[in-house]
């Protein structure tokens, strides 16, 4: 039915990537290793650009049984991420460490928000950071209507410019706990097809 044909328009194709087999050895733990393939975020948000641009086009057939192409648009609604305090990104970088050239401030759109995002990363009596499962390490809460959003790529954008990571983490850096939930409105444009 139409809400099959638009799951199956809407859906995201991230490429996979899997571990250089340097990395598969620095990683080895026993005879185990970690080699799950994974996807970058900055690839994830890439799949949603000509959509968030143009809208996606949903073959759909109307009651009368005619066909048409409705676009919709995707709008980022929420996202948390939370890292993986096992991952050595996650757990040996501290927030405000820029040294490798990347910054990676854990801040966030609002007060309550930065609070959560703050949590996340904890100090221990030496100093140092390390990461806490139990708060996420990114988190945004979309707070405007509808019509005042901004369209996915470009929110997520805006977010980057506050945290850069938000396009570098990789999948396998983040537990399964991570979300984002993605709305999608329609556009004014339709074709008959």
């Amino acid at each position: 039915g139409n809400l099959d044909r638009f799951l199956a328009s809407t859906t995201p194709s991230v490429p996979v990537r899997n571990m250089p087999e340097t990395s598969l050895r620095m990683r080895r733990s026993g005879d185990a290793m970690d080699s799950s393939p994974y996807f970058c975020l900055d690839d994830l948000w890439e799949s949603f650009r000509e959509w968030s641009a143009y809208g996606a086009g949903v073959p759909l057939v109307l009651n009368g049984g005619d066909s048409v192409i409705q676009y919709y648009v995707p709008y980022l609604s929420a996202i948390q991420l939370y890292a993986d305090p096992s991952r050595p990104v996650a757990s040996t970088r501290h927030p405000l460490d820029e040294s490798d050239g990347e910054s990676t401030d854990f801040s966030s759109e609002s007060s309550s928000e930065t609070d959560a995002a703050q949590n996340g990363v904890l100090q221990s009596e030496d100093g140092d950071a390390f990461v806490s499962a139990s708060f996420p390490i990114f988190e945004h809460l979309e707070r405007d209507p509808p019509y005042g959003r901004e369209p996915l790529t470009d929110k997520v954008s805006v977010l980057a410019d506050r945290f850069p990571a938000l396009k570098t983490f990789r999948s396998c850096d983040l537990l399964p706990s991570s979300w984002m939930s993605v709305a999608w409105y329609v556009s004014n444009t339709f074709e008959p097809v």
